[in-house]
C-alpha cells in the first residue's frame, strides 16, 4: 500500500470561526442573492467558487481579498474590529 500524500484539506476551529464570521457579515452586507456573489467578485477579484465559499462559511477570504473586502464593506470592517477586539473609531 502506497502512503496517503497530499495537502490536509480539514480546517480548525478558529480558520471555520473566521469564516462563518465573513460568512454572516458578507450576507448581512450584500444580502443572500446571485448578485451579491457578483459584487464580492468584483471587488476582490476572486472566483466565483471562492466567494460561494466565504458566504457559505466553508473557507474564509485570504489577505488580498480580505483587503478588497474590507476597501468596500463597513460591515466587514467592524466585524473584524470586533473579532480583534477593537471598537469602530
Amino acid at each position: 500500500m502506497l502512503p496517503k500524500t497530499g495537502k490536509n484539506l480539514h480546517q480548525d476551529k478558529d480558520e471555520l470561526a473566521f469564516a462563518a464570521i465573513m460568512a454572516e457579515a458578507l450576507t448581512e452586507g450584500l444580502g443572500p442573492t446571485h448578485q451579491a456573489v457578483k459584487i464580492a467578485m468584483r471587488w476582490t477579484g476572486a472566483s466565483e467558487r471562492s466567494v460561494k465559499h466565504w458566504l457559505a462559511g466553508t473557507h474564509a477570504p485570504r489577505a488580498i481579498h480580505l483587503l478588497g473586502l474590507i476597501r468596500h464593506s463597513d460591515e466587514v470592517l467592524r466585524r473584524l474590529l470586533i473579532a480583534s477586539g477593537r471598537r469602530m473609531p
